[in-house]
């Protein structure tokens, strides 16, 4: 990690929305503060969100109305466009923006801030730690092969509802405008495999520039899932799911202290002391490898009806329901994370 880098674990317990640690919600909370303090009179915030039609776009929020729009996973690309400009003169009018997205949305942002000239004092950028970003057309076609498999209008996706059981990865569950939930629809949980197996993902993220050993970010920091948190903070062992955080800039790191130093029984902070926590986290170092079979998935895709590229493409391999199988029996013994920590260590001394 570079000098300016620290890493930290963090669990809002008081936040239920956030499908991670709550991490997102708490930083902003404590940008509102820090700017409230400095006379900055109002705060925006943009985030993903879903659109009338189940596609996703960045959207514009006051920060005092609401941020709900933005929580909860989103296993689809959002669109940006024009977002550069509109920060842009939020700044010029004096106020306080947050901007969270992947980090080559985060880039975007951050120069073209820098090519005008603005003050960015006030602006806070969020890079989330990305896995890859599914294609959007695949997205739609999916989405309305599976409306059209129900009467009811579909009101809400949530790909990783914690409902009952906050210590699992999440079931996808769509919610209809008769107030009726399905749990595991079967061509969603299709479309969660596609990405899983890395077919889905746009053809860029497989050579991203933000996975690197430096960790170089463009945000102010980096939010993500901290997977493997037990096994460097055992006293997180109760909290469900907890959020990793990277600070990668004086600006960042300043407001975190704020975070470490005011939290109170709602917010759980715990500073990694090493790197150690880097084994369990392998997307934000690691490329996302190519799937050998990629450049056919999506030759099929072109060429044949989606009902057949469908049922073509949809059944698991028998290796990948393997390893699902073997990592549920890892996590249920307790040592799926040491296994990963063991085969990182193994790898990396043969380096």
């Amino acid at each position: 990690m570079g000098k300016k880098m620290k890493a930290y674990a963090l669990k809002n317990l008081e936040c239920s929305l956030s499908s991670s640690g709550g991490a997102f919600p708490t930083i902003v909370k404590e940008f509102f503060q820090m700017t409230k303090q400095h006379g900055i009179s109002k705060l925006l915030v943009y985030g993903a969100a879903w659109q009338k039609d189940f596609s996703v776009k960045h959207e514009r929020i006051d920060y005092e109305q609401g941020i709900e729009r933005f929580s909860g996973s989103k296993y689809v690309w959002s669109e940006i466009h024009d977002i550069a400009n509109q920060i842009i003169r939020d700044l010029i009018d004096g106020s306080a923006v947050v901007f969270s997205g992947t980090p080559c949305q985060v880039d975007a942002i951050k120069k073209s801030v820098s090519k005008y000239g603005v003050d960015s004092k006030w602006l806070l950028l969020i890079d989330l730690i990305c896995h890859g970003t599914p294609n959007v057309k695949l997205w739609s076609d999916y989405f309305n092969l599976i409306q059209s498999h129900y009467s009811t209008n579909i009101t809400n996706i949530c790909f990783r509802d914690k409902m009952g059981n906050s210590r699992s990865g999440g079931k996808l569950v769509l919610t209809f405008s008769d107030g009726t939930r399905i749990e595991n629809d079967t061509f969603l949980k299709h479309y969660m495999r596609l990405f899983s197996r890395n077919l889905s993902l746009r053809k860029g993220c497989f050579t991203c520039r933000y996975r690197n050993t430096e960790l170089k970010r463009p945000g102010d920091i980096t939010v993500g899932d901290f997977w493997g948190v037990k096994e460097i903070f055992p006293n997180f062992d109760k909290c469900g799911d907890v959020s990793l955080v990277l600070t990668n800039s004086e600006k960042g790191e300043k407001l975190f202290n704020r975070i470490v130093v005011g939290s109170k029984h709602e917010v759980m902070v715990g500073e990694c002391q090493d790197d150690s926590f880097l084994k369990y986290n392998p997307h934000l170092y690691k490329l996302t490898q190519m799937p050998k079979n990629y450049e056919q998935f999506w030759t099929d895709y072109k060429q044949m009806d989606f009902t057949s590229f469908e049922n073509k493409w949809a059944k698991e391999p028998l290796i990948a329901r393997i390893k699902v199988i073997l990592s549920n029996i890892a996590s249920v013994l307790g040592i799926k994370y040491k296994l990963k920590s063991f085969l990182h260590d193994m790898v990396s001394n043969k380096k």
